[in-house]
Formats: structure tokens, C-alpha cells, sequence
């Protein structure tokens, strides 16, 4: 009888995707059955919400305007974070005044407005910005945001929608120092925008949980049950273990090809498990494309792994349709040929 890997239960269980669904759906894609119960799993989910909602990948699943799951929330990841990671600050000059405010991406199009902000200039000229929150209804939850900065407010620029003006002003009454609303022009332009991102243990641990469930649907002889997985199933399941043991990220691709500047015609995610020695990890990259070439994230997973002597590699290739959806498919997957990496 079938146990689930993470608390031994016999279900009900979970179809896997290794791959986290808000990325969308592959033909042909790796599944893992029958290991992970429908509760774990759930909880599992909870860690891999940021990475969806507020990692990396997040601000390229907008940029490129990919859907996750329908029934998943909407989340405006320009506004707020997930899963105990901090939204995604997109900061560029803004082209009237200069100053560098805050810009939400529209998903699929690269449209830009102005998040709903306050920017303060304090004495020395520089710039904090301000969310402006939808559960502040009173002028002192924002001044204690300004308070928090610790500066001396000189000047401050506001930015809100036209529906909005009524109870941002509500707001600003305890703002000291000249205030001026700024509204974006039609048709704006950035300039060398700057993308920040902030997450915490839970991206490593979806991170990881990617790198091992691909494993074990890519490898049937390994159950997951086994002692050598024991410091990896804890660390997925509970956050139990220090992140940096687990991750490390690293510049170059995961394919060959013809010329260091050559990228793939379309956008992919590249997933990759290989082992030596009975030494496994993972090794992976998301959105790889025309556009964008990002780093490599390695996993470790376990050592002195019985099961896998010797040195051996998998590894599939995630693309998404270049003429959009088919279906409830965003794309389609290849195996890869690959040699093990050291």
C-alpha cells in the first residue's frame, strides 16, 4: 500500500505537478502519484505560494503573462507580498519629476502605471517610497510608516487613481512639508528599471521541493522513503535545516549551445537531477528565453543514496507555445539528453 513520503499516511493523495501549477500546465509533463498526501501537500503549497507570488519567477510569470491555476487568488504582487515575503518593488525615475517612485507591471503587456504611493524627499534629498495600503484608514497609520523611515520629510509626492483622491487625502492631513500629486502620462515610459525582490526560507524550500519531486517522478527506484532523504523531506515539509545547505546559485545554462550568446526561440524552464557517487541533486532555471537568461539554482538533495551508484542524469525541458495556449496547456515538454555535473 502506498504511503505518503512526508507523514506516512495512505492518503487520499495528490496528482504532483514538480513543477509548481501557477507556472501552468505541460503535455507530457513528469507527475509524481501516490507519494504525497492531499494534506501535506497543501501545506507544502503554502512555501511554494511564494515562490508564485514573490520570488523571481513572479515578476516573469507577469512580464510574460502566464496563469497559474484559475481557482488560485489574485494577487497584485506590485502591492503586496506572499507567504511572509515582501512585494516587489519595480523602482524607475518618474519621467515628470525624476524621482524614483514605484511602477506595477500589467500581466502580458509591458504597460506600466504607478503603484498607489507616497514618496517622501527627506533633507539630503533622497527618496522613500511609500505604499499607500487598502487597509490604512486612518492619517496616523501612514504617518507611523513615514515615522518608521526616521527622516526629516521635505517634500512629498503622491500618487493615487482618480477614484482614489477622496480618501488618500483623508490620509495625508499629518503630512508635513509641500505635497504634489503626480498622475502618469498616457503612453509612459520607463527608463532602466530596477526589479528587487525579498523572500525567505519558504522560496529555498519550494525551490528544493521542485528539485525532489522531480527526482522521484523522473526515478521510480527511488520510493523518497528512504533514510538518505530524511534532512531534505524535513527541510520541505517543516523549514527544519538551514536554507544555505541546501541552495546555491550559480551563472551559466543548463544546455549546450551553439554560441554564449545564444538563448532558446521561446520561453523555458529547464529541471535537471543528476547523481555521482550516490551523491544527488537538482539543478534548475525558469524562463529561459529571448528575453532573459537567469541563474541557475542547484540543489542538494542527499548523499550515499544506495539506490543511485554510479553517475547518471536526467532532465526535461518545460516550453511554452509560442502562439499561446492550447487547451489547458500553456506548453509542452522534452527529455533532455545531459551529463552529470559535478
Amino acid at each position: 500500500m502506498p504511503k505518503c513520503i512526508y507523514c506516512g499516511s495512505s492518503g487520499p493523495f495528490s496528482e504532483e505537478h514538480p513543477l509548481p501549477a501557477c507556472l501552468g500546465e505541460f503535455e507530457g509533463a513528469p507527475m509524481l502519484l501516490e507519494r504525497v498526501c492531499k494534506n501535506c501537500n497543501q501545506d507544502i503549497g503554502k512555501a511554494e505560494e511564494q515562490f508564485c507570488r514573490a520570488g523571481p519567477e513572479a515578476f516573469f510569470r507577469v512580464y510574460f503573462g502566464v496563469e497559474g491555476r484559475k481557482s488560485h487568488d489574485k494577487v497584485n504582487l506590485f502591492e503586496r507580498g506572499s507567504a511572509g515575503a515582501s512585494a516587489i518593488d519595480l523602482v524607475a525615475p518618474h519621467p515628470e519629476s525624476g524621482i524614483p517612485v514605484l511602477w506595477e507591471l500589467s500581466k502580458g503587456e509591458v504597460k506600466v502605471r504607478e503603484v498607489r504611493q507616497i514618496v517622501v524627499i527627506d533633507a539630503n534629498g533622497d527618496a522613500h517610497q511609500i505604499r499607500i495600503r487598502q487597509w490604512m484608514k486612518e492619517p496616523e497609520q501612514l504617518q507611523e510608516q513615514i515615522r518608521k523611515l526616521g527622516v526629516d520629510v521635505q517634500k512629498a509626492y503622491v500618487f493615487a487613481g482618480d477614484d482614489e483622491v477622496e480618501w488618500v487625502q483623508s490620509l495625508m492631513s499629518r503630512i508635513r512639508g509641500s505635497v504634489t500629486w503626480l498622475s502618469q502620462p498616457e503612453g509612459t515610459v520607463i527608463d532602466k528599471p530596477v526589479a528587487r525582490v525579498q523572500v525567505t526560507t519558504s522560496y529555498v524550500r519550494a525551490l528544493t521541493k521542485i528539485g525532489f519531486h522531480y527526482l522521484l517522478a523522473t526515478k521510480p527506484e527511488i520510493s523518497g522513503e528512504e533514510p538518505e532523504f530524511d534532512r531534505v523531506r524535513q527541510f520541505i515539509r517543516h523549514g527544519i535545516g538551514n536554507a544555505d545547505n541546501f541552495f546555491r546559485e550559480e551563472s551559466g545554462c543548463l544546455v549546450g549551445r551553439p554560441s554564449s550568446d545564444h538563448r532558446p526561440e521561446r520561453n523555458l524552464h529547464i529541471v535537471v537531477a543528476e547523481w555521482c557517487d550516490g551523491y544527488v541533486q537538482a539543478r534548475m532555471q525558469f524562463f529561459f528565453g529571448p528575453e532573459y537568461e537567469p541563474h541557475v539554482y542547484r540543489i542538494g538533495l542527499a548523499q550515499n543514496v544506495q539506490a543511485l551508484g554510479g553517475r547518471g542524469a536526467v532532465g526535461h525541458c518545460y516550453g511554452y507555445f509560442e502562439d499561446g495556449p492550447r487547451g489547458k496547456y500553456a506548453g509542452d515538454v522534452s527529455e533532455l539528453i545531459v551529463q552529470p555535473n559535478s
